[in-house]
């Protein structure tokens, strides 16, 4: 008995003292599913560093010698066999890989290149950081060789679970807050581009407006006339101040075209995407992304507040011209269910792939504790090939999503168009 004890003090002693023979410092990309992951490596790391862990290794290691000895001396009594110990060997292989990549601790960063976030979790066993790094920089590789054909709109490593789509989604529902500015361009639509529209030898037309122009802005300035007039409104005078159009105009362009006008509707835009718009690197790369994306799917070239602007005006010319014309308020909303049709397929073709893989990177990491007692027994070997198993298949499904994303993303361009 006295020999059992002084054996499992040793054995803990041995653990407790083995610590940073050397710090491993590896990255480990996931794409789309920071959250999970991040949680599941820092869930790793207290696990690791927690001393009741490396004495419940010590318990699993005297269980299976204990279980060794016991198989081998039933074996060699049923058969008639000399003693079996084989398993002796398993038992020192377990406990040695235990202590030289587990109990040396090291530091993983995981950084996730579509929302451009990352974090360093210190307290990592070096083993662990070394299994899934080098697999995951496999997949790195064979993502960046598939992303070299993509356009940068349809890139893996930038739009992995439609994100893109996702910003162009939240564009519908996110519109500066300045009622003023909203009320003053609905009376200068009603008054100022309804009698352009109607004036002789007016060059304005609805055709124009709905089918060609690319900028309503130009529209809305061919209605100015000093003889023509409408009502303002801002804080000054809610009530509303009666001028010309051309008056009008003056005070609406440089609030329509200032970006400032929309930063609060690009960090509301940007939110719903998922995105932290109070961190600006995040919020810079959701602009990035959703400039890229149109420019992908539809051939054209936007910043994020000329799209809102766009919708802005669009929305009230629809409401004041098209709506009540029931065929071409067929024809606009059958556009539209196209267009929605084409940003719903964007997003829920590729949406749940990253998560699901990043909640399965995680499980496969959660069990990655129990697995480890299991190495100091003759179950050695099948829970070294389940920990590797389960590695590499995360990275072949991170590689064939790439692939996937591809066909989805020209997919979903081929439905937007």
């Amino acid at each position: 008995m006295k020999k059992w004890l002084l054996s499992a003090g040793s054995l803990t002693a041995i653990l407790m003292t083995a610590g940073s023979a050397w710090a491993l410092d590896m990255e480990f990309y996931t794409y789309g599913g920071f959250n999970p992951v991040m949680q599941a490596f820092l869930k790793i790391a207290l696990i690791f560093s927690d001393a009741n862990y490396n004495a419940l290794f010590t318990v699993f290691a005297i269980g299976g010698i204990a279980i060794g000895a016991i198989s081998g001396l039933s074996a060699a009594f049923t058969t008639g066999r000399l003693l079996q110990l084989g398993w002796i060997a398993k038992v020192i292989t377990g406990a040695v890989l235990f202590i030289a990549l587990l109990i040396p601790k090291g530091n993983i960063t995981v950084y996730d290149p579509v929302m451009n976030r990352f974090q360093t979790i210190g307290g990592v066993p070096d083993g662990i950081i070394a299994v899934a790094g080098i697999l995951n920089l496999v997949e790195r590789g064979l993502v960046d060789i598939i992303d070299t054909a993509a356009s940068p709109g349809s890139k893996y490593t930038t739009s992995a679970g439609g994100s893109g789509f996702k910003v162009l989604e939240a564009v519908k529902t996110s519109s500066p807050k300045d009622n003023y500015l909203r009320t003053s361009v609905v009376r200068y639509v009603k008054d100022c581009v309804t009698f352009e529209l109607m004036r002789p030898g007016t060059t304005l037309s609805l055709d124009d407006m709905r089918n060609t122009t690319t900028d309503f802005m130009t529209n809305l300035a061919q209605a100015v006339n000093p003889s023509v007039y409408t009502v303002y409104y801002d804080a000054t005078t809610p009530s509303g101040t009666s001028m010309s159009c051309t008056a009008a105009w003056g005070n609406l362009q440089p609030i329509l075209a200032a970006t400032t006008s929309y930063d609060e509707a690009t960090r509301k835009m940007c939110s719903k995407a998922l995105f932290d718009p109070s961190n600006a690197t995040e919020l810079t790369t959701c602009k990035n992304l959703l400039s890229n994306t149109l420019d992908f799917a539809s051939g054209t070239t936007y910043t994020p507040e000329t799209i809102i602007r766009q919708r802005e005006i669009s929305e009230t010319l629809y409401n004041f011209y098209f709506q009540d014309d029931p065929e071409v308020a067929a024809l606009i909303e059958a556009n539209r269910n196209i267009t929605s049709s084409g940003i719903g397929l964007g997003i829920t073709m590729n949406e749940w792939i990253p998560i699901i893989k990043a909640i399965l990177t995680a499980i496969s990491l959660g069990i990655l504790p129990f697995l480890s007692l299991l190495l100091p027994t003759p179950a050695l070997g099948k829970a070294l090939s389940v920990m590797a198993g389960f590695f590499v298949f995360l990275t072949t499904w991170g590689v064939t999503d790439a692939l996937v994303h591809g066909a989805a993303m020209d997919y979903a361009a081929y439905s937007f168009e």
